[in-house]
């Protein structure tokens, strides 16, 4: 099976979790693995590859992204040995994924002690790049001389935020968070904290539309990988802390378009996809009809319509409504106000989130 559409060609040679069959003959390109790359699945076509002795000329790639995928859990377990030694409740999201994955760097949200956190990295000698409203951006140490602005290359960049906020604006409550936060073993840490996986995933198709507002292949990954391993009541806790969060919306979109780009690939919806849409209010085809429209051009930009009901539904949360003044008086500045507008404004409604 063929098809003219790159990120549907992609899916049918990596498979779906939910099914065993896969391409017989992948083919081995050098456009798709950059179109896959771009979609932050390039590890996961390359290991398709691999799995079945069809990776030849991309076998240096391979060997940069499981380089840079094994060292990323190196950084991760390394800051949280850090946190965890100075006392930090914390916890390390949108990094860690139920597959093998190469994110741009390691976002910690600090749930206590922010400025403690900061010194703690500092005096462990982390180096700082750049600070941001609701955030720093540090170096590994190991990434000194190796680093840059843009974050290429990832593996060594942390980002240490105060709140899972977009400048001063709050997207996820730190109390609902703090429900919800394990420890889970990652490279020599044994105690590196994470979301729970229900939580994990709806943080991330949260922040997929707010702020980001871009749904790129690791999406459809993501969310298929756990769904697939779930059970009854994760899909309870998924469900509830979407509706406690006030982001049923940005979850329900992105669920719809897994669920098209699974249909339109492997002829089928999985039933537990459809089950949990069917529960959040269907399928959301203002953001079906851009995909096929676009000729599932990946990664989708979400409408703006979307963005902006995510964001007027986030107000019906006390942290968010508050944080709201605090931007309000921020943008009283008029070069904070210019950058708001003319920058990010610009960047979230033309371009898409990509790997670096």
């Amino acid at each position: 099976m063929t098809s003219a559409h790159p990120a549907i060609e992609l899916l049918r040679i990596i498979g779906s979790p939910f099914l065993a069959d896969r391409a017989e003959n992948p083919v081995e390109s050098n456009e798709l693995y950059q179109y896959a790359f771009k979609n932050r699945i390039g590890l996961l076509y390359l290991l398709a590859l691999k799995e079945r002795d069809r990776l030849d000329g991309l076998w240096e790639e391979y060997e940069k992204l499981d380089y840079r995928m094994r060292e990323t859990l190196v950084t991760a377990a390394r800051v949280a040995k850090v946190l965890n030694e100075a006392g930090i409740n914390y916890v390390v999201f949108k990094t860690i994924r139920p597959y093998p994955a190469t994110p741009n760097d390691t976002d910690i949200i600090c749930l206590d002690s922010y400025d403690k956190a900061l010194n703690a990295l500092r005096e462990a000698g982390y180096i700082e790049l750049y600070p941001a409203p609701m955030q720093v951006a540090f170096s590994d140490p190991r990434g000194e001389g190796k680093v840059a602005r843009d974050k290429r290359g990832g593996t060594y960049y942390v980002d240490l935020y105060k709140h899972a906020a977009t400048d001063y604006f709050i997207y996820l409550s730190k109390s609902k968070l703090r429900r919800n936060v394990i420890s889970v073993p990652v490279d020599s840490c044994s105690e590196v904290k994470v979301l729970r996986p229900e939580v994990e995933l709806a943080a991330i198709l949260m922040h997929s539309v707010f702020p980001e507002m871009s749904y790129g292949l690791e999406s459809f990954y993501t969310t298929c990988y756990y769904f697939s391993q779930w059970n009854d009541g994760q899909f309870e806790r998924f469900i509830k802390f979407a509706q406690n969060s006030h982001i049923v919306l940005p979850v329900r979109a992105s669920l719809s378009i897994t669920a098209t780009l699974h249909q339109e690939a492997f002829g089928e919806v999985p039933d537990k996809l459809l089950g949990v849409l069917n529960r959040m209010g269907g399928f959301y085809q203002p953001e079906i009809d851009q995909v096929r429209d676009s000729g599932f051009k990946m990664p989708h930009k979400f409408g703006f319509t979307t963005f902006l009901r995510t964001f007027l539904a986030k107000l019906a949360e006390p942290s968010s409504l508050a944080s709201l003044g605090v931007q309000a008086f921020h943008m009283l500045n008029p070069v904070f106000a210019k950058e708001v507008f003319t920058t990010i404004l610009k960047r979230r409604t033309r371009e898409t989130y990509v790997q670096m």
